[in-house]
């Protein structure tokens, strides 16, 4: 994908980063364990998988056991996602476009609909529903991110629709409204601006009534500073928080 709103473009983009073997790799998974981290979170990995796979089957030699992550924007094969399952743990993936058009248009990708929403279907079959531990950190599953995008608020809702439809409403749903006009976004409407509280709040509403058993809702973000972009983002800083959905705070009442 080239998306022109990537926060990550140095990365992604323009190849910016570090070349590590598969050897120091496995030891940098096991530097991450050690340092008492919840889990090993691969951002969009797919490229290197193969190279990730050898590294973590070296460190779980060695006694890697944390929780793996596959961070992935969605725009996946699911030939892939089955052969390297077994890596895998949480599936923290996306759903931003319902149509082909706006995939083309914000990320040259025309087919990422269909591969998306086919990757989800995948993931939720190999990793059954978000399961948490007592302190309500992620053990496995998949959680899907609905990003509200400007001018395209209607088709978060259709995703959330079609979630609700096709997956049913147990799936583990993060709405987000933390868009920033990054990267290439400044140069063309509608990708120039933030969302609207008009925007979000029909998402919100739409979460609502297809009644999601559990989820986040994040905090509408308005004009966030814009050192809070990706790679420029100060240690320590994140996002907005999320406030969990209230019958997330049922799930993980039950599952304690």
């Amino acid at each position: 994908m080239q998306c022109r709103y990537c926060q990550n473009y140095p990365w992604s983009q323009e190849h910016r980063g570090e070349t590590l073997d598969p050897e120091s790799l496995a030891r940098l998974m096991l530097q991450i364990q050690a340092a008492d981290c919840h889990n090993l979170n691969l951002v969009s990995p797919t490229p290197w998988l193969p190279a990730i796979e050898s590294a973590w089957q070296t460190a779980r030699q060695e006694g890697f056991n944390l929780p793996v992550v596959y961070n992935t924007s969605g725009y996946e094969r699911t030939d892939i996602l089955e052969h390297f399952a077994s890596m895998t743990r949480v599936y923290l993936t996306d759903l931003r476009y319902a149509r082909p058009e706006t995939a083309a248009a914000a990320s040259g990708a025309p087919d990422y609909v269909d591969k998306a929403r086919s990757a989800l279907q995948t993931m939720s079959r190999l990793t059954g529903p978000l399961r948490l531990d007592p302190a309500g950190i992620a053990r496995s599953g998949t959680i899907c991110r609905i990003l509200m995008l400007p001018g395209h608020a209607d088709e978060a809702v259709m995703n959330l629709e079609w979630i609700a439809d096709h997956l049913g409403n147990a799936v583990a749903v993060s709405l987000m409204s933390q868009y920033l006009p990054a990267h290439r976004a400044s140069e063309t409407a509608p990708w120039n601006r933030r969302i609207t509280r008009q925007e979000y709040e029909s998402a919100m509403a739409a979460m609502e009534r297809l009644e999601f058993e559990q989820g986040w809702m994040q905090d509408f973000e308005g004009d966030s500073p814009p050192e809070l972009v990706g790679f420029n983002m100060p240690a320590g800083e994140g996002s907005a928080g999320h406030h969990p959905h209230q019958a997330d705070d049922q799930q993980k009442r039950s599952e304690t």
